[in-house]
């Protein structure tokens, strides 16, 4: 019952985010009617995802909890970093770059990649677990690692920036922070216990989402082609971050679903570790293949696909 009201909620957020979406493209709208629109919409979206994990957190005890609590602080984070960026643009003015509003926005990976790591070691300490966890973790890194290149994080690095060699590392960030809670978020979903799992995978769904609007909003400012009514960097952010705060408010209280699985979770992974661990190295090689047969020489993309092909005869 818990994971079918899980799933409700889910699927309630993204009933939000599509009229948020139909709302910003309504013919006959002012460009400040559309700024406003989509700028106090990421607040609002950011705010709930916030209080939403807050209120999760004080559902649970230890390390659950500060988990929760620091997936809050990042979400806060960056909702400050919004009002910032929405005060400019309300105000008429060009939101600089670097601004205080990066301030906000990159504490977000920062703190939140804290508290899946906080999670991670509510899942056992065995060495055989942990062993595990490094070798799948550097399959998912690699593979997504792959993927960001091939989009927002190639066209950064080549396209280089104008504003000098900070501005471009803090470009940088934001892909790079975004892989990082990707591979997180996947390595505590296949360590989660069952009773959890709904509320992982929905917050897996929301840093997902979260992650292809951030690398679209990447690669859109690259090419100096980013607006605000743009669907996939407004709408990830928003679908995102509406996610994520339903996954806050399905959170079990955690003795509800503690559970003694941790030597059946070492002795043998599941289905899901398996899936979850080889899905993204399937379409990172699906990429690789692309690239290949493009004209040019991929080099990026073949030194990846090799250092993949080595971690995963590793993990065999």
């Amino acid at each position: 019952m818990t994971a079918m009201r899980a799933w409700t909620q889910a699927g309630a957020t993204l009933i939000v985010s599509l009229g948020y979406l139909v709302l910003l493209q309504t013919p006959g709208l002012s460009n400040f009617a559309v700024d406003f629109i989509s700028n106090v919409g990421q607040v609002l979206g950011a705010g709930f995802a916030a209080v939403s994990c807050a209120l999760a957190a004080r559902r649970n005890t230890g390390r659950h909890r500060s988990a929760w609590a620091w997936l809050a602080a990042g979400m806060g984070s960056w909702c400050l970093g919004q009002c910032v960026w929405t005060a400019y643009e309300l105000l008429g003015r060009s939101v600089p770059f670097p601004s205080l509003a990066d301030v906000g926005f990159l504490g977000f990976p920062l703190a939140a990649g804290f508290g899946l790591l906080l999670w991670l070691g509510t899942q056992g300490n065995q060495l055989v677990a942990r062993s595990r966890d490094v070798i799948a973790g550097g399959i998912i890194a690699l593979s997504l690692l792959v993927l960001s290149w091939a989009t927002a994080l190639g066209a950064v690095v080549e396209g280089g920036s104008g504003e000098g060699a900070f501005a471009l590392v803090l470009s940088l960030a934001y892909p790079i922070g975004d892989l990082i809670m990707a591979t997180l978020v996947l390595i505590t979903l296949t360590r989660g216990a069952v009773g959890e799992r709904a509320s992982l995978i929905i917050l897996a769904l929301g840093l997902t989402v979260f992650a292809v609007g951030d690398s679209a909003f990447v690669y859109l400012a690259s090419t100096s082609s980013f607006s605000s009514t743009d669907l996939v960097s407004n709408g990830g952010w928003f679908a995102g971050f509406l996610l994520m705060g339903a996954a806050g408010l399905s959170a079990r209280h955690e003795v509800d679903w503690v559970e003694a699985s941790v030597e059946a979770t070492v002795a043998r992974p599941s289905i899901l570790q398996i899936a979850l661990t080889y899905l993204p190295l399937v379409v990172a090689g699906a990429v690789v293949v692309s690239a290949l047969l493009r004209a040019g020489a991929p080099r990026v993309e073949l030194l990846l696909g090799v250092a993949l092909v080595g971690m995963v005869l590793t993990h065999q």
